[in-house]
């Protein structure tokens, strides 16, 4: 099984998913929780790639340092983890493609250093039963993945309220409505921010038990950038709201281009109360923006007044999204209210994200 310095134990199994499906698995890292039992978080300082560090977090313990040590895409990567100044963790996973479409994933864990074999003594039996079971979990819910339709939900990354001093954030009632809806829907979900990482959220109180989820909790710490996902397999983009949009959604470019791809691509885009704002500066492939004409549903006039911001929010999102050539209906204040034109599914307030993730999964099963 090893040498003192090396103790080493593998085992390949195979999946119906093709390598690619696996490979996003392994690069989603806040999704490693789902899939292997060992792993309660991780997170990276950059992309999953050659070099990048990070930190991985068993369950029940603290954190210890992480690093890839190299990434081929689709085919394998090799990462290790720093148990201890005498003993690591190298991971290895070689991806190779069958003649059927699958693929076999053969994992490698390896303990390293000069206390290896005394530490495999009391974790290696730990390891030698895990492995088998984690690479078993992986190559499951990569064939789900490749059989299911995908939900990308935005939000924001402005945790300011301008130069208040006020905290702000993605709405996290409208987070967690929109997360019930594509996850009854059999929806896989994915989710960014602007700029990536820990997403602030606002409006917390009475959502804790939805935010403290294991899965939950590991995604909107570890979002991804909209530069960062493919934009052709979404079936439903979600633009969350929260005051924070209003900063940062509309001049991102990347989140404008990622927008107009996946509505290019069939996608439905949905927006919920100030999540409309990422929509101001889309333009499709014809050249025009994409919300001309359309009608549509976003937080009102009204509605700021009486939250008291209308002063401070940079511009009044009904207004500009008629600026760019949508057509705004509005119903009483904070009541729920959808909109629907074709695949441009919005909602007025908080009290209307429900709705809209349903009318959305709705629209995409047309």
């Amino acid at each position: 099984m090893g040498s003192d310095e090396h103790w080493i134990v593998e085992h390949t199994d195979e999946t119906t998913a093709a390598p690619h499906w696996v490979w996003r698995r392994y690069v989603d890292v806040a999704s490693w929780p789902e899939w292997n039992a060992g792993v309660a978080r991780v997170r990276l300082t950059g992309p999953f790639q050659t070099g990048t560090t990070g930190e991985l977090t068993p369950p029940g313990q603290g954190p210890l340092p992480f690093r890839i040590v190299s990434a081929d895409e689709n085919s394998g990567y090799v990462s290790q983890t720093d148990i201890a100044d005498t003993v690591g963790l190298r991971t290895s996973v070689t991806l190779t493609a069958l003649p059927g479409g699958g693929t076999r994933i053969s994992s490698t864990a390896e303990l390293v250093g000069p206390a290896a074999r005394y530490f495999a003594e009391s974790f290696g039996p730990a390891l030698r039963d895990g492995l088998p079971r984690t690479v078993r979990a992986l190559a499951d819910i990569a064939a789900l993945d490749a059989g299911r339709p995908a939900a990308l939900i935005v939000l924001t990354s402005q945790d300011k309220l301008g130069d208040t001093g006020r905290s702000t954030g993605a709405y996290a009632s409208e987070v967690a409505d929109a997360w019930r809806v594509f996850t009854k829907a059999g929806y896989r979900i994915d989710v960014v921010s602007v700029r990536g990482g820990v997403a602030p959220l606002e409006a917390v109180d009475g959502h804790r038990e939805f935010l403290e989820d294991t899965v939950v909790s590991a995604r909107l710490d570890a979002t991804a950038t909209p530069g960062a996902v493919d934009p052709t397999q979404y079936a439903v983009v979600f633009f969350a709201g929260g005051h924070g949009a209003v900063w940062d959604f509309p001049d991102d470019k990347d989140l404008a281009e990622m927008t107009a791809r996946c509505y290019d691509n069939g996608a439905v885009v949905a927006a919920v109360c100030h999540g409309g704002a990422a929509l101001i500066n889309v333009v499709g492939a014809d050249g025009t923006p994409v919300i001309a004409g359309k009608r549509l549903a976003a937080f009102t006039n009204d509605e700021e007044r009486a939250v008291g911001m209308i002063d401070i929010v940079p511009f009044l999102l009904a207004d500009a999204l008629v600026k760019r050539g949508a057509v705004h209906e509005s119903a009483p204040s904070f009541l729920p209210h959808v909109v629907i034109d074709g695949r441009l599914v919005t909602g007025q307030n908080p009290a209307s994200a429900t709705g809209v993730a349903e009318a959305a999964v709705a629209a995409a099963t047309r």
